[in-house]
């Protein structure tokens, strides 16, 4: 049959287009599954290569930041600082030692005491003290008492070693300096103030001895036993024995507070100073009840009470006084300072930062930590789909086959025809698998025309059609590859045709339908290319005779496999996929993204497509991980397969020839 009238309208034909009744689909809202969530392992396997880069790149900044940063050195002196054994066996249990540690720590970074000992040592002239010295060495010294042992150590960190050391070695000098100062001076007053008061007690004890003297060669037959019986006396005795004690316990407290002022020794002396002057107020009573004696017994009793109370202070500050000048032989009066270790310049031995193994960690954690985020992050935005799980998920249709990838190095008509050529590989079995799905998927009634298209141009939908299509025929159907891509037609190049004739002649009238039906090498298999290129693709496609040609040629082949252009860049696809009983959508693998695919499913869907499922084509060896593709096929080379067909295969590729008309009408 010839369609149309003009042999020479291919170019310029025009026809009216028909409007073709589209039933379309009722769009019922339902509820699909949600993409699957890939694993955090998996999603960094995937994007491995983002995460080893920033991680590379992390570390090479480590190593660029440990050339460029100056390094600081810290040293340290340790000292063991001991108070002295009179204040702390005069305040036993109070904490004394501790509070003495930190005093003298707070000595040693006091404003006043790092002055003097810039000022003496000219430490402004190093460079770590450049500037303003004092508040440099005030921020930077660091001072450390020990909790359980009674050590202060003395740090200071700095770009140079050297001056590090001689900073902290001037500072402990300066304090031992100070200690041995402080040492000599206090010593110094205490002695005097003993002396001066031994001095003052033997000079009053002299005195009364000599009026006691001249009052019993005056007073020869005064009765001493009789008296000293009194008990007047008698407590006079003892109150002013009691004073002694207090005094010299006085002079202890007062000594000892000098020493280490602290509050506790403060209130010791405090109390002993009241001790004394209640003692003084007895005295005075009992004196006074004295007085009531005989005029010569009572200023005896008197003169020999102060006679006793005063050689007792003089024997105790003389005791005193010894004790003292043996302790400033020994040195250890206010504190004994012992420097256990001088900080040190030697590099080797210092401590430094940053040091090369944390910087490389932090490197590589905050590598890993941005790594991890930016694959995260890339993975988030990366549309594409990457599983059949993903498929479903996004389509909500059945994923009929997935085609494992096929070397670049293969030509198209390799490719297209991979099923006939290598009939045992993984890819033929999984173009047989994708027939099996269509057969079914759909009655054999309702899967007469298929229709293979794809969302995007370059997912291989040609390369799937043509292979679909031997696969069918190698099953025994009679089977037709339809080539309806009038914007870029493919399947001539697969079957090695001339393309001289196809379906825009048949359109135009200038070809027969039986003349331009082409035999190919596959056994059941026949071609219907192209034809040239119209410039009205669309408006043939929507014409009637597009539609009576296919209906003529359904009722002679089994199953018509139809090519047509990708859905999102032209309308040729929703056109025939209208026409058709099925159509079937050809996803590539990490490359159709969800946008493109809803896209296609949506454009189709709108005009009543029967949507069977879709192929996932091109997917790399094991993706399994992913849900594409297992690798499972032949074990090892097919060696005498035999393939069992309805009829004689032709041991080779041959030269396609046209159909005559008493051929197709006997078959």
């Amino acid at each position: 049959m010839t369609y149309g009238h003009d042999p020479n309208a291919i170019v310029g034909y025009r026809p009216q287009p028909l409007a073709i009744q589209m039933p379309m689909m009722a769009q019922m809202p339902h509820q699909q599954p949600d993409a699957p969530e890939a694993g955090l392992l998996q999603v960094l396997w995937r994007r491995k290569l983002i995460v080893i880069v920033v991680m590379v790149m992390a570390i090479a900044g480590g190593f660029a930041y440990l050339d460029k940063v100056q390094r600081v050195y810290y040293t340290e002196a340790k000292l063991a600082v001991e108070p002295s054994a009179a204040a702390i066996s005069s305040a036993q249990g109070t904490g004394l030692t501790e509070s003495f540690l930190y005093q003298q720590a707070g000595r040693m970074i006091s404003a006043r005491f790092l002055s003097d000992t810039i000022q003496a040592n000219g430490l402004n002239q190093l460079e770590s003290l450049r500037g303003n010295a004092l508040l440099k060495l005030k921020k930077e010294l660091r001072i450390e008492v020990g909790k359980r042992d009674n050590l202060i150590s003395v740090g200071f960190e700095s770009p140079y070693p050297e001056e590090a050391a001689k900073i902290v070695n001037t500072v402990v000098d300066s304090y031992m300096a100070d200690i041995a100062s402080r040492r000599k001076d206090v010593q110094s007053a205490v002695l005097t103030i003993m002396q001066d008061k031994y001095k003052e007690v033997q000079q009053e004890y002299k005195s009364i001895q000599t009026e006691l003297d001249k009052f019993l060669q005056a007073n020869p037959s005064i009765n001493i036993d009789e008296q000293r019986g009194g008990t007047a006396y008698q407590n006079l005795q003892r109150f002013n024995a009691e004073l002694a004690e207090a005094r010299i316990a006085e002079i202890r407290t007062s000594i000892a507070y000098q020493n280490a002022p602290s509050a506790v020794l403060k209130r010791q002396w405090e109390a002993a100073s009241g001790q004394v002057k209640r003692l003084e107020t007895l005295v005075s009573d009992e004196e006074t009840a004295a007085s009531q004696l005989g005029g010569n017994a009572r200023k005896f009793s008197r003169l020999e009470t102060q006679a006793n109370r005063l050689d007792e202070m003089s024997r105790e500050l003389e005791r005193r006084i010894s004790e003292q000048l043996m302790k400033m032989e020994e040195g250890n009066q206010v504190a004994s300072v012992e420097i256990l270790d001088n900080a040190t310049s030697d590099i080797d031995a210092l401590q430094y930062s940053p040091k090369k193994s944390i910087v490389l960690a932090i490197a590589l954690a905050v590598g890993l930590v941005l790594g991890t985020g930016l694959g995260l992050l890339r993975d988030w935005m990366d549309q594409r789909l990457r599983s059949a799980e993903e498929v479903m998920a996004t389509l909500g249709v059945a994923v009929l086959g997935t085609i494992p990838h096929m070397s670049r190095r293969l030509s198209v008509a390799q490719r297209g025809k991979r099923v006939f050529l290598d009939p045992m590989s993984e890819v033929a079995e999984s173009y047989r698998t994708v027939r099996t799905a269509v057969y079914f998927g759909a009655r054999s009634d309702r899967s007469k025309t298929l229709l293979v298209t794809s969302a995007m141009p370059g997912d291989g939908k040609s390369t799937s059609a043509s292979n679909l299509a031997i696969s069918m025929a190698q099953a025994g159907q009679r089977t037709l590859l339809l080539d309806c891509d009038f914007r870029k037609p493919t399947q001539h190049s697969i079957f090695e045709v001339d393309d001289a004739v196809g379906v825009s002649t048949v359109l135009a009238g200038r070809e027969p339908l039986e003349k331009a039906v082409q035999h190919t090498a596959i056994e059941g298999l026949d071609l219907l290319a192209s034809g040239p290129i119209p410039l009205n693709p669309s408006e043939i496609l929507n014409s009637q005779a597009f539609s009576d040609m296919v209906d003529e040629l359904s009722l002679k082949y089994d199953h018509i496999i139809i090519d047509s252009p990708p859905v999102n860049a032209v309308t040729d696809a929703r056109i025939l996929s209208a026409l058709c009983d099925a159509t079937v959508i050809v996803l590539r693998a990490d490359k159709t993204t969800r946008k493109h695919s809803e896209y296609a499913r949506d454009a189709l869907n709108s005009v009543g497509a029967r949507l069977l499922g879709c192929i996932v084509n091109d997917v790399s060896r094991g993706k399994s991980r992913s849900g594409f593709y297992s690798g499972y096929g032949y074990y090892g080379q097919a060696i005498n397969a035999v393939t069992i067909t309805s009829g004689t295969v032709r041991p080779s590729v041959a030269p396609a020839r046209r159909l005559i008309p008493s051929e197709i009408d006997g078959r």
